[in-house]
């Protein structure tokens, strides 16, 4: 009998110390690229460190209750993202989104609160969390993180609930931290925060969550400049705005087609209305695309970044140490404005704000590129991924320091 309990005991021990979660959920949203992003580099991070893991993404604009609350919540992501799409959008964000987004965010959660009593165990999302029993619940989502947990808690699910920031500082009072205490935060270390959160519930990290994709080549790759039918030995700019491009990229266009001893590479993301405008206008010297998965390969090739101060864009340029022209002006979103101060302090690149004056720089951003370029090499850094993955694997281990009983028995031996 002592050494049945000895055999069971060492294996429960080892079971216990060894313990690693089985299935994971990362909900992600498609309001602005730095979502989806951030989301495929966790998914990738953990399929690294939990290679029995079973990892599903959830793109919660679709995947949020109901087909009303679905719809309600969709239509939040598509005013927010268009808004992106265009100068005036984005400075009326800036100068209205606390008024319009806050509000409208907090009856979409006052309704889906109410389904979610009238429904209890019913609710097609309770349903499926129920039935998924999930170790880990990971958001990359922003306004829909407290709906998020509050399906969780009527569901009584135990899994530990972490937000991963994919913005530098939090914009609005509605977005990243709105659960409140209880739910884990990953963020940038000294992000500003809208909302009072116990410091023991927040995980600081460098950077936003990038890919190991992206990483800088000794020598410029000039497969992707062949394969799309361009010179190897003009300057190179990689344009893009995020996620869903922006209006200013047709002046950006109007001004490379004038000057055919540079070529561009413009990302136009999920508006196929700018890719089809772009594309019948582009001269040999510039190339028109959609969304693409690979965008670290342009990045590696190109010799210069011009768009907006996506956190997540940015970091994933400075680690393929590509030098960086940015957007300024009125129209900044908030939560850019840190990025591009950031860029302007560590001298990684230059800002414009107006068309005319990116015309009037851009001669003078190409003479310091390899000053810039020389600036990102010499500040050594992390993958802020590796970081995140470390603490998602100490909040989990925190939150069950023993093995539940029905994993136990997968490791008593008799």
């Amino acid at each position: 009998m002592k050494v049945f309990f000895k055999i069971t005991l060492f294996f429960v021990s080892l079971a216990i110390f060894g313990q690693q979660p089985e299935k994971i959920l990362i909900v992600y949203t498609e309001a602005g690229g730095g979502h989806i992003a951030t989301a495929l580099a966790l998914k990738s991070a953990l399929e690294e460190k939990y290679e029995k893991a079973e990892i599903t993404l959830i793109n919660g604009g679709d995947y949020v209750g109901n087909f009303l609350e679905n719809a309600r919540f969709k239509g939040l992501e598509k005013i927010y993202t268009q808004n992106l799409g265009s100068p005036m959008g984005r400075l009326f964000n800036r100068l209205y989104g606390d008024w319009i987004i806050n509000p409208i965010t907090k009856v979409l959660e006052y309704l889906s609160l109410r389904q979610i009593i009238a429904e209890k165990e019913n609710h097609p999302i309770i349903r499926f969390f129920k039935k998924e029993n999930p170790d880990l619940v990971i958001s990359t989502a922003s306004f829909i993180n407290k709906h998020i947990k509050t399906l969780l808690e009527y569901g009584d699910i135990k899994a530990p609930f972490i937000v991963v920031m994919s913005d530098f500082d939090e914009a609005q009072e509605v977005m990243w931290t709105r659960p409140g205490n209880g739910t884990h935060y990953i963020i940038r270390t000294n992000a500003s925060l809208k909302n009072a959160i116990d410091p023991k519930y927040l995980f600081p990290i460098s950077g936003m969550c990038i890919r190991p994709t992206f990483y800088p080549e000794k020598l410029k790759s000039f497969k992707v400049f062949e394969a799309m039918g361009l010179s190897i030995t003009k300057p190179t700019a990689l344009v893009a705005f995020g996620g869903y491009g922006s209006e200013e990229m047709k002046d950006l266009l109007h001004f490379f087609n004038l000057n055919t001893d540079l070529q561009a590479i413009f990302i136009c993301g999920s508006n196929k209305k700018l890719f089809t405008q772009l594309k019948e206008n582009a001269g040999p010297n510039s190339k028109i695309l959609g969304f693409v998965d690979n965008i670290h390969e342009y990045m590696q090739a190109c010799h210069l970044f011009i768009g907006k101060p996506g956190p997540g864009m940015v970091t994933e340029a400075v680690h393929c140490h590509l030098p960086l022209f940015l957007k300024s002006g009125m129209d900044l979103m908030k939560q850019e404005e840190g990025v591009l101060n950031w860029v302007l302090e560590e001298k990684f690149g230059d800002k414009w704000d107006t068309f005319e004056e990116f015309q009037e720089k851009f001669g003078n951003v190409l003479t310091h590129m390899h000053l810039y370029k020389k600036n990102i090499e010499k500040t050594a850094r992390k993958n802020p991924t590796v970081e995140a993955i470390e603490h998602i694997d100490y909040i989990f281990k925190e939150t069950f320091p023993e093995i539940p009983q029905a994993k136990v028995a997968k490791y008593t031996f008799y």
